[in-house]
């Protein structure tokens, strides 16, 4: 089963789909005010120029094309009959852009519709160079930004990116200087309806491939992703309201036209400071909530930590409890079974403890336990598990120890343990010693239980025997 889509990458391929029907209905306009020579659709696409027929049929075409890479499969039949769209912009683009350029005449720009409005030295019918160049770039754009390889991705992305940039400079020229634009000979006779159909076909690519490029940084819900969804509109929109604004206020007559560009700066330069100060204290106040929420975690998982070790220790000793050894046992012996590897396992029983609990006290019969647990640590090697069962009777697991390895580090615990001295509340000095019982892992031997009741075989032999010794349990005395 596949994992579901992030929201923001839902959010983002509507956006592009949503951008991509807004393009194809201007589209569709523009070229229903050529079909059927309505001059209220002129009047309202007019202006400084109109879009061209053939232009406003490869904007529909684009548009579709958008559509179908946002909202429908790759590989569904229809969705790659309407990507095919992007191929027919691509292709009007491309023929028109080879007129311009070698001054050739292919017949298709009246294919369609007549332009009788438009005098022959201008070629009536051809759209200008600057929307050819957007056909071609958003034709390479949407066949290549939706394929795996990386090449692909990332030149799709470049022509995209600069398709992008030539839109928003007409869109931006328009707004501020219009007579400019028109004047430069590759914008000349641009339709500003054109401009923005291709602002939302660029940005509507971007906006199709939400884990891909820019739009994987921005359509993120993580923090940058969060502050770029933010910021970006502000930023796009802020310094062409002042430089507009500014152009205006000198065209009034209230300051002299060259303070209208040092205004314009004066302002960008606060309000974008402004904006730098105000996403800094929004991200501080979201850096202090992650570290408070990071505290917070830290402080449930060491608490999360503590509770596992007091399920798992022995309060007196500081030693494994009963079920923590067991739980190790078992996989020490499932794993020493499966590989071939020995183990052995010592039982340790304090000898006549009854005696001393009742002789100096049970507190300090405790402090005999914490100092014989001691004592075991020491005596055994790191990888050893020792653990108190109970009363006065404790467990050591060996991994990789022969009965040999194990009978060695049994006889030092006993001289250990009978070095020790141990004072109760009154002062008075006692010491102990032990008894231990040896099972080393026999093939019969399948749970640790099985281990656990050889050696506590071999300690009461041990204990028969006189105590303060060591008994090894046989083989075959496995179940």
């Amino acid at each position: 089963m596949g994992t579901a889509p992030k929201s923001t990458h839902v959010v983002s391929r509507r956006m592009a789909a949503g951008l991509g029907v807004f393009a194809a209905l201007l589209g569709a306009i523009a070229f229903a005010a050529w079909v059927f020579d309505s001059a209220r659709l002129k009047e309202i696409f007019g202006g400084y120029a109109m879009m061209k027929a053939n232009a406003a049929l490869a904007i529909v075409a684009a548009g579709v094309s958008l559509f179908a890479l946002a909202a429908l499969p790759r590989e569904s039949r229809r969705g790659r009959a309407l990507r095919l769209g992007g191929g027919l912009a691509f292709a009007i683009g491309a023929l028109t852009l080879a007129q311009h350029l070698t001054g050739a005449n292919f017949g298709i720009d009246q294919l369609l519709v007549a332009d009788r409005g438009t005098t022959p030295d201008l070629h009536p019918g051809r759209m200008p160079r600057v929307a050819a160049t957007g056909f071609v770039l958003f034709g390479l754009a949407v066949a290549l930004v939706p394929r795996a390889p990386a090449w692909c991705f990332w030149t799709g992305f470049a022509a995209n990116a600069v398709g992008f940039w030539l839109s928003l400079f007409v869109g931006v020229a328009f707004v501020l200087a219009p007579d400019a634009l028109y004047a430069f000979w590759w914008s000349a006779r641009v339709s500003v309806y054109a401009a923005i159909a291709f602002l939302a076909l660029f940005a509507g690519v971007m906006l199709a491939v939400p884990d891909r490029g820019w739009a994987r940084i921005v359509m993120t819900d993580k923090l940058g992703g969060v502050m770029a969804r933010r910021m970006l509109p502000l930023m796009a929109v802020l310094p062409l309201a002042i430089l507009w604004l500014s152009k205006r206020g000198a065209e009034a007559g209230l300051y002299p036209d060259p303070l209208a560009e040092y205004l314009a700066a004066v302002a960008l330069l606060i309000v974008l400071t402004t904006l730098v100060l105000v996403a800094s204290g929004r991200l501080n106040v979201l850096d202090a909530h992650r570290r408070t929420v990071e505290k917070k975690r830290q402080r449930a998982h060491a608490a999360a930590l503590r509770l596992r070790e007091m399920s798992e220790t022995d309060a007196l000793t500081g030693l494994a409890n009963r079920r923590h050894f067991l739980d190790v046992a078992g996989e020490a012996v499932g794993a020493a079974q499966r590989d071939g590897r020995p183990l052995a396992l010592l039982m340790v029983d304090i000898d006549h403890f009854k005696r001393i609990n009742d002789t100096f006290g049970h507190a300090a019969g405790d402090k005999a336990l914490r100092l014989l647990g001691a004592t075991l640590k020491e005596s055994t090697r790191r990888a050893d598990c020792v653990a108190r069962l109970g009363g006065e009777e404790f467990a050591i697991l060996l991994p990789d120890a022969t009965a040999a390895i194990a009978q060695d580090i049994a006889e030092r615990i006993c001289r250990h343990a009978a070095t020790i001295a141990v004072l109760d509340d009154a002062g008075r000095s006692f010491g102990m010693t032990v008894s231990i019982g040896l099972a080393a892992l026999a093939p019969a031997d399948r749970r640790p239980e099985d281990l656990l009741e050889r050696a506590d075989a071999a300690l009461y032999r041990a204990k028969r025997g006189g105590r303060n010794r060591v008994e090894t349990a046989p083989a075959q005395e496995a179940a």
